[in-house]
């Protein structure tokens, strides 16, 4: 299979690779940025409103592992394809469920829904793009999906002032659509470039019949159970924080919803230089795990602040940006870049997939667990001291997974 070597071709490749990943942001964090609406409008306890969040990212972990072994089987361009189909009718069906038990069975639909989109897209990039290109593409999608965030938290406002929340999905359901048919008529066009327009399970037999063997040994060989640790750390605090956050400063700082909602817009948007940030990092220290324990002992330090500073809004928006942004970071390193590793063995897509599950396991803990935390001490300077533990034993496991990830990373650049 040939890889693009045409700059303007790769650039649209990965502009189109980018407008997937955005829209399944726009169509999964959308009911995220709206939770404090919701359970507010419909007279409901926070715990059981946040379920819809905790199923979804439940059944997104889930659905990374099937489908991340059939991304390596599949064409991946077909599973992406179902995804965004799946998701545009899920949007247009959660306003009009009208209770939250259906809504919750809904979203955790969605969830196995966006979990076919990242391993396939993982892998596509990895066959269409040569390393370098791979290191671009994976960072400018991180970008989109943040991007899509930003999106999100600006919207939901609007929404809400303009008419309700329930707008909100019916955009992202029309543009998931949209995108779904732009998707289909681009990919099959660098297929025909890369030779890989007949891809399908013949040729991915023949393709995993060259490859070395691929077990466990290599899996315990990389430090990938320390990573995965540090993959799960990384998504309590992301989602975590991501997702709380305008509790945190509707009921700290006693501000409107809208407003809550709007100030959460801080935390993407250093997510997009974090991502840059990161990349930098990475070049300067030669190595993604070691990355990562720097952006986890940032992360600490902003907790620790946090504890103590958390009187003043400014700050208080700012430190937990900054903590969002160090984890984003994060997880550039080792879910985006890490699999690229595993190429060798025809494993990218499956992989990927393991690896993103690690982190919708920490989301869906945190989600949920925040909130029950919140309500049984009725103060956040507790999930702020556990954030900063959580940032502590990312350092350590990072640590722990150093040395061995150097040699396999060695050995994978070798061959």
């Amino acid at each position: 299979m040939n890889k693009l070597n045409d700059r303007k071709k790769i650039n649209l490749f990965i502009a189109i690779c980018s407008l997937v990943y955005f829209t399944s942001y726009l169509t999964r964090k959308n009911y995220d940025a709206a939770l404090v609406e919701i359970y507010t409008s419909m007279d409901i306890p926070k715990t059981l409103a946040s379920l819809a969040s905790t199923g979804a990212v439940i059944t997104y972990g889930a659905g990374q592992l099937l489908s991340g072994v059939l991304g390596d089987k599949l064409k991946p361009r077909n599973i992406i394809f179902c995804g965004l189909i799946i998701t545009s009718i899920c949007n247009i069906l959660m306003p009009l469920a009208g209770n939250i038990y259906p809504m919750i069975a809904i979203w955790c639909v969605n969830g196995l829904a966006q979990a076919m989109m990242w391993p396939p897209l993982v892998k596509i990039m990895s066959e269409t793009l040569d390393t370098a290109s791979y290191k671009k593409a994976v960072l400018y999608v991180t970008v989109a999906s943040s991007i899509a965030t930003i999106l999100i938290y600006l919207l939901i406002p609007l929404c809400i002032q303009a008419l309700s929340w329930k707008l909100a999905f019916y955009i992202s359901s029309v543009a998931a659509a949209a995108v779904c048919a732009i998707w289909m008529i681009k990919i099959k066009g660098f297929e025909r470039i890369t030779g890989s327009v007949n891809a399908g399970k013949k040729q991915a037999t023949e393709s995993n019949a060259k490859a070395p063997a691929f077990n466990k040994k290599y899996l315990l060989a990389s430090g990938i159970i320390p990573i995965a640790i540090c993959i799960v750390l990384q998504g309590t605090l992301r989602d975590g924080v991501t997702t709380w956050m305008p509790t945190i400063v509707t009921e700290v700082f006693s501000l409107d919803t809208s407003v809550s909602i709007l100030s959460t817009v801080a935390l993407p948007l250093l997510g997009i230089f974090s991502s840059a940030i990161a990349q930098s990092i990475e070049k300067k220290i030669g190595n993604e795990v070691s990355s990562s324990a720097v952006f986890f002992a940032v992360s600490l330090v902003c907790c620790v602040l946090l504890v103590f500073t958390n009187s003043a809004v400014i700050i208080s928006v700012l430190l937990m940006a900054i903590i969002t942004a160090c984890m984003h970071g994060i997880n550039l390193m080792l879910v985006c870049e890490v699999p690229n590793y595993f190429a060798k063995f025809n494993k990218v897509s499956t992989v990927s997939g393991i690896l993103n599950s690690f982190t919708y396991l920490g989301s869906a803990v945190s989600i949920y667990g925040i909130a029950v935390v919140a309500e049984k001490f009725n103060d956040w300077n507790v999930n702020f001291k556990l954030w900063a533990a959580i940032s502590a034993l990312g350092i350590l496991f990072c640590m722990i997974a150093l040395g061995k990830w150097k040699k396999f990373r060695r050995a994978a650049n070798e061959n």
